[in-house]
């Protein structure tokens, strides 16, 4: 066998009809020698049993053949280039589980290569991530485990070019570099045949683009390939099927557990609160936890420095400082992927970085850079890939709490970063009342008092749901920018924005949050002298006030709202103020009192032919026609009020004023009819997400059933309605909730369960200061009576 090699070998060196002779030899020689159980090494080519015809088929082509053996011949073989794997390691079962189950499937046979891209924003841990995985699935790949690093984010370097990650690969499996083909397309060929019979782990490290990668993927179906990146590869997705894995930060258990292992003492055990602090500092990173982590000294106190922290201005450079003078920091790590960006994307990266609120759409950041929507989604598009933008939903964007602080430091200057977040505000503001144009069952008859431009672009509303959609989606960034703006003692825009958004705080239950907010807008325009804006903060805070229960309360707000009113002579606001008035006297048994508030206020509706405040008045003057046992004038002034609201369009509106006709038509003998009122108004509201309405229809709705004999089908709707109360917060209705549930127990001859019950309803009536708190008093005395002496 030795003299054949020499032969093979002496050919390689010296004959120009090198294929020829090769194959002659191979032909008459040395390919009868080779079986399905032997093999011989030529040099370092090895030739199987089933060498001979892949040789003669390379051998057709006597360029490639020639280059082929000869730049096998005596060089070393790289067949384990991975980076050391760090005993840190902390996390990511899912991600490794589902690459480690694509390495299962890369070894069976059949299989297509398996390639896993790996993306998420700097110092997230993605090469970890693969390197780990690498070590653990090392074993199932003992011919080549490679590792090449591309360098798309590298101080002071050019990303690789694939030319020269493809000699690197393939010098590393034993190619004579003098021997390369010259052009791309030659080296991927050589690098693909090389491996396409084995088993090998490549992991491509800092890629900068698919087509960087494209090239370097071998075509062994038996092959793993796990690329990492700062942005999403989405044409390996597309032409090879690879799996992509998007990296998130660490979730606080995991961030706390790679602290301590990097920080390597006990105490930290003991210093867990401290250590929590730490992370959630350096935003559950892994880059930045791990800098934090290894300062830490057995004598450092961790509370310490997490007060430093905690006051320190820049967290970045807070986090940096515990840098040894060469290693990459959070910052420079940010840096590269900023320097990849052009000087649009830059600026806006930077005003996104100003935003109060945790996300934003396009048109929000239109408002923001002062762009054409198109330009700022392809901006916003834009920094996603780069992975400087997360995208939790479609059409939404938003920035890990680290690169926002380093944003926000490549922001322009203080005037222009100024006039971005006016603009943003002015959006939102702008927005928001438009919104509510839609979601008010009594649209609001007062003017802001911060008249707000146009934003450039905005979403339409067609319908009332399309605006409460809005204001669902924007509700936590609205309410930030309401912070913002209290922070900055921007006192009217404070009102202008708590007033945009009070349709929305009724509807959806946020009562306690309204009055707080509503409380807030009112001192700041009492501050202010600003006279519209302080009655129209304390109009909604005597809305609110009622909503929960709070009658003084509500009637003090309202009276001094409707002094304003009278004093500036803002008559819409005065009959706003006025119909809030007297729906709070009815419902603390002053009929009088509420019939003559809601009259003044339908008058001053109809001098001004506002048929909205008009109709919604007649709402409540019919349900005090009928609480004072007036059913014929009740359901003539409700036939009102219901064809005006549909004649308007306002179904909210409308599906009140069927509440109060069902009630109507309950006490005057007409079951059947009110069941159908209330139905129609239970299927308005649920359609509008009303859920306030909702629960007004259940009760009663419930009430109907009990009536007809039916406390099952009466106890589930109470029930309905009370798990409806609870969440909004709606004391009145949990109240009437619990009193229908007393009753329903009462039918079935529960009295103990019903008087309990009874009572956790009167006490929250007596709490509120209702009208049922005296009659419900005196039945609970009679039932009390009846009980004991049974």
């Amino acid at each position: 066998m030795d003299e054949w090699q020499a032969r093979v070998q002496e050919l390689l060196e010296n004959d120009p009809g090198l294929a020829v002779e090769l194959r002659r030899v191979l032909d008459q020689t040395l390919a009868p020698m080779l079986t399905s159980t032997h093999d011989m090494r030529i040099g370092q080519v090895t030739m199987t049993g089933n060498s001979h015809s892949t040789l003669n088929q390379v051998a057709g082509d006597q360029n490639n053949f020639d280059i082929h053996l000869r730049t096998t011949v005596n060089r070393p073989i790289a067949v384990h280039t991975l980076p050391v794997d760090t005993a840190a390691f902390t996390g990511r079962a899912q991600e490794i589980n589902r690459i480690v189950t694509a390495t299962t499937d890369a070894t069976h046979p059949g299989r297509v290569i398996a390639v896993h891209a790996i993306d998420g924003m700097p110092g997230i841990g993605k090469t970890a991530l693969a390197v780990h995985v690498g070590h653990l699935v090392a074993d199932k790949f003992p011919e080549r485990c490679l590792f090449v690093n591309l360098h798309a984010h590298t101080p002071g370097r050019q990303p690789t070019s694939t030319a020269d990650a493809l000699t690197s690969l393939l010098v590393a499996d034993g190619v004579d570099p003098r021997y390369l083909p010259d052009d791309l397309e030659g080296r991927a060929a050589l690098w693909r045949d090389r491996m396409a019979r084995r088993r090998a782990l490549v992991i491509l490290d800092n890629a900068a683009s698919t087509q960087q990668v494209v090239p370097l993927l071998p075509a062994s179906p038996h092959c793993l390939v796990l690329v990492t990146s700062r942005r999403r590869l989405s044409g390996l997705r597309r032409r090879y099927g690879a799996v992509t894995l998007t990296l998130g930060t660490l979730p606080e258990d995991e961030a706390v557990a790679l602290f301590s292992r990097i920080a390597g003492r006990g105490p930290v055990k003991h210093e867990h609160a401290a250590a929590a602090g730490l992370v959630r500092l350096c935003a559950y990173l892994p880059l930045a936890v791990s800098i934090l982590a290894a300062t830490v000294e057995s004598d450092t106190s961790l509370a310490r420095l997490l007060a430093v922290l905690e006051n320190a201005q820049d967290r970045l450079s807070g986090v940096d400082s515990h840098l040894d003078d060469d290693e990459l920091g959070v910052r420079a790590a940010f840096d590269l992927s900023h320097q990849n960006l052009d000087p649009e994307q830059q600026r806006v990266l930077g005003h996104l970085g100003l935003v109060p609120g945790a996300d934003i759409d396009a048109y929000a950041a239109a408002a923001l850079a002062c762009l054409s929507v198109d330009e700022t989604r392809r901006h916003l598009q834009a920094l996603h890939a780069h992975r400087l933008l997360e995208q939790p939903h479609h059409g939404r964007y938003r920035m890990h709490d680290l690169i926002r602080d380093y944003a926000r430091t490549e922001a322009t200057t203080i005037g222009e970063r100024d006039q971005a977040i006016g603009r943003l505000l002015d959006y939102y503001q702008y927005t928001a009342q438009l919104a509510d144009t839609y979601l008010d069952r009594h649209p609001q008859p007062v003017t802001t008092p911060i008249p707000v431009p146009a934003p450039a672009a905005a979403p339409g509303f067609r319908d009332r749901s399309q605006a409460q959609a809005w204001m669902t989606i924007e509700r936590a960034n609205l309410l930030a920018c309401i912070q913002y703006a209290t922070t900055q003692d921007q006192h009217l825009r404070v009102v202008g924005l708590t007033a945009a958004i009070a349709a929305h705080l009724r509807t959806d239950g946020s009562w306690a949050l309204a009055i707080s907010l509503h409380t807030s807008a009112a001192n700041a325009a009492h501050r202010l002298t600003e006279q519209l804006g302080e009655a129209t903060a304390l109009n909604n805070l005597g809305d609110m006030e009622y909503l929960v229960g709070n009658f003084p309360a509500a009637s003090t707000a309202l009276e001094q709202a409707l002094t304003i009113f009278r004093d500036i002579g803002e008559r819409l606001g005065e009959a706003d103020a006025l119909h809030h008035l007297g729906a709070v006297r009815s419902m603390t048994g002053d009929f009088p009192a509420a019939s003559a508030a809601l009259e003044q206020a339908l008058t001053i509706y109809r001098d001004l032919g506002n048929r909205a405040g008009e109709a919604h008045t007649l709402n409540h003057l019919g349900e005090v026609r009928y609480l004072i046992g007036d059913f014929p004038a009740a359901r003539a002034v409700l036939k009102r009020a219901l064809a005006m609201h549909r004649d308007l369009g306002n179904r909210a509106a409308e599906a009140d004023a069927l509440n109060h006709m069902g009630a109507v038509l309950s006490m005057a003998g007409a079951p059947s009819a009110a069941g159908a009122a209330l139905e129609q108004a239970l299927t308005i509201f649920r359609d509008i997400g009303d859920q306030l309405g909702e629960v007004e229809s259940l009760n009663p709705i419930a009430s109907l059933h009990l009536i007809a004999g039916d406390p099952q089908q009466a106890r589930f709707h109470h029930h309905q309605a009370l798990q409806i109360a609870r969440t909004i917060n709606s004391t009145l209705e949990q109240a009437r909730a619990l009193e229908g549930i007393g009753r329903c127990e009462l039918a079935t001859s529960n009295m103990k369960t019903a008087i309990t019950t009874l009572r956790q309803a009167l006490g929250i009536y007596q709490r509120m200061g209702t009208a049922e708190a005296p009659r419900l008093a005196a039945e609970l005395n009679i039932l009390d009576q009846v009980h004991a002496d049974s």
